[in-house]
């Protein structure tokens, strides 16, 4: 009998920790390959946002097109949340004829329930030519909806 309470016991332990280990991993964007072109920005949030934002960027018109999306958490007391992505530009040149040279990135909060809740808040930016990197700039979340 205290065999198999020893045994459940480290089995629950063991659980736990992987479930620990998991909660402590760093997010990751969807596509992680290196390429020559980037996406970066700031989320800003405050106590009062959901646990979790979820962003993504897409060619302007084209939202079928990922170019790159990531789950931010937002459990870590932190107020500024950076995203940098790589993104493929080849998918650019096949959306030129109705992207307008711009990509759409949107960050929107996310629920304890895994639902998306609250203003998406979008900007879009043209990409410049001979300019590896898009800055997106600052997506304040604090006093939107989400909040």
């Amino acid at each position: 009998m205290m065999n198999k309470l020893l045994i459940i016991a480290l089995i629950a332990g063991m659980l736990l920790g992987a479930v620990a280990a998991a909660s402590l991993a760093e997010a990751k964007p969807f596509f992680t390959k290196k390429t020559n072109a980037k996406i970066i920005g700031v989320i800003k949030s405050d106590p009062n946002c959901p646990p979790e934002f979820y962003a993504r960027a897409t060619p302007k018109n084209n939202n079928h097109v990922l170019l790159n999306k990531e789950d931010i958490s937002n459990t870590d007391g932190s107020t500024m949340h950076k995203f940098s992505w790589y993104y493929d530009p080849n998918k650019m040149k096949a959306t030129s004829d109705t992207n307008e040279g711009k990509i759409r990135t949107y960050v929107v909060g996310v629920d304890i329930n895994d639902v998306q809740t609250g203003q998406v808040v979008t900007h879009y930016v043209k990409v410049q030519v001979g300019k590896k990197t898009v800055d997106f700039g600052t997506f304040d979340m604090r006093g939107t909806s989400v909040c």
